[in-house]
């Protein structure tokens, strides 16, 4: 008797067709499902938590560069291949940038005649050894100029004097000539006195010359 009353009074308050009934059993029993759904999905299902994992900086050593590297052992290899000028003879020069035959002879010969180098900047004096050459080659020579034989200006004779490129005979003439009138040298600054050597004379011809002790 109830449930006709309860019936009686849903129809005649929540006044609906017959298809319109079916749509909200429909509605509610989908609700009911997706509520039952989420409530037992989480039950079900049993998910790991998500671990995260922090990468602590490390000092990573970096790839050597190679153009760097042989930048950098091209030039130790020429530090540590510099060849003496005094001392290289004419197969070491012909290595070098720029000497071939001809130059390297032409060195030789004029080293030999000076007695050696004291300055690379002397290389300049030799017809045909140019300034960009000694530029291009100065991280792989050097001078070591305690190897120049020097001149002893009290025993020299006039011959082997006039030999030396930077004396020839007129300057030969006037040292020997002066040591003849006033004895022999007491200091080598004596030759200043000589008019016709200035101090860019003196400089030039200072590294060759020595006197008896």
């Amino acid at each position: 008797m109830k449930k006709t009353n309860l019936k009686q009074f849903f129809q005649s308050y929540f006044y609906t067709v017959q298809k319109e009934q079916q749509g909200i059993y429909l509605l509610l029993f989908l609700l009911g499902f997706i509520g039952l759904a989420n409530a037992c999905i989480p039950l079900l299902v049993h998910q790991d938590p998500i671990q995260v994992q922090y990468i602590t900086q490390t000092s990573v050593p970096m790839p050597e560069n190679p153009i760097v590297s042989n930048r950098v052992k091209t030039s130790n290899h020429q530090q540590s291949a510099k060849i003496d000028i005094n001392q290289a003879d004419s197969v070491a020069l012909e290595k070098l940038y720029k000497i071939g035959p001809k130059l390297a002879g032409k060195i030789i010969a004029y080293r030999t005649k000076l007695g050696g180098f004291h300055s690379l900047n002397q290389l300049t004096e030799i017809y045909g050894f140019q300034e960009d050459v000694l530029y291009d080659l100065q991280d792989q020579i050097y001078v070591n100029a305690k190897r120049i034989q020097q001149i002893n200006l009290n025993t020299c004779a006039l011959e082997r004097l006039q030999q030396h490129p930077y004396f020839k005979f007129t300057l030969s003439k006037q040292i020997v000539r002066y040591r003849e009138q006033h004895g022999p040298f007491q200091q080598l600054s004596d030759l200043k006195a000589i008019k016709t050597i200035t101090d860019s004379i003196y400089q030039l011809i200072e590294p060759y010359i020595q006197l008896s002790k």
